[in-house]
């Protein structure tokens, strides 16, 4: 994008290098940039310029500490530091800096970037990696998409709810996970957060002890079904018979 035209200030053509494109609502998402320039030089940081942080807000001098936007967070869905700027992460990290002033006391448990939103009548939330974002960083990872009714049928009213939980083929560990529904099912998000956090498997997920009452879910939660597909899946590929093998030979006069 290189710029916009309009009228009183209105925008009504979006231009870029390839071509111009008549809007009648443009978004811009600009994102944020560490101000981190008068560490420049002095501390370890990303190629974008956060602070690189250790479990105690530390950065690589230790008589230094840094929290919030100017620095980098460690990311459990991979392990690594990574540039998250979130009002969630700030105020955990400001919170940890206190508290480890005088001596190393309270570890910073890591991030899943866990954030949510609502678009005119949908619930949206997301925590830790999308499919796209795991494959690009070369992982082996799959999806599993559910669709199904957030609370029984008998119930006076019931809304559509779509859950996506991302794992690692291998081990099946918990990823990321994106929820969609009317019904606000956003704390789900929360959960799954909590999942990633620990590092479980989409095993441990399907049979995770969640309550039920038909007001607000079913006897298998939406959070369990997602797990229990996969679970199944696997046991389906076990039982497949073992393809038969036929000999071959060869007689040499």
């Amino acid at each position: 994008m290189t710029g916009f035209e309009g009228k009183d200030g209105v925008v009504t053509t979006v231009v870029t290098n390839d071509d111009e494109y008549v809007a009648d609502l443009v978004v811009l998402c600009i994102g944020f940039r560490p101000n981190t320039q008068l560490l420049q030089g002095q501390v370890d940081t990303l190629p974008n310029g956060a602070s690189i942080v250790d479990e105690y807000m530390h950065t690589s001098d230790p008589d230094i500490f840094a929290a919030g936007d100017s620095c980098a967070v460690r990311y459990n869905p991979t392990g690594e530091q990574a540039y998250i700027p979130l009002a969630t992460n700030a105020v955990r990290m400001g919170s940890l800096v206190a508290r480890n002033l005088l001596k190393p006391t309270v570890k910073y448990l890591g991030t899943q970037g866990t954030s949510a939103i609502k678009i005119y009548d949908l619930h949206i939330a997301s925590t830790g990696m999308t499919e796209a974002a795991a494959l690009a960083t070369g992982m082996n990872a799959k999806s599993i998409v559910v669709e199904q009714n957030y609370r029984p049928e008998f119930m006076p009213s019931y809304e559509k709810a779509m859950l996506k939980v991302v794992y690692e083929e291998e081990s099946k560990r918990i990823l990321g996970a994106q929820v969609l529904s009317k019904a606000d099912l956003t704390q789900s998000i929360n959960t799954m957060s909590v999942c990633i956090q620990n590092r479980m498997t989409m095993e441990e997920l399907a049979y995770v002890d969640f309550f039920f009452q038909p007001h607000y879910n079913k006897p298998w939660n939406l959070l369990n079904a997602p797990g229990l597909e996969v679970v199944q899946d696997e046991r389906l590929i076990k039982k497949q018979p073992s393809p038969r093998r036929v000999g071959l030979g060869c007689f040499f006069l």
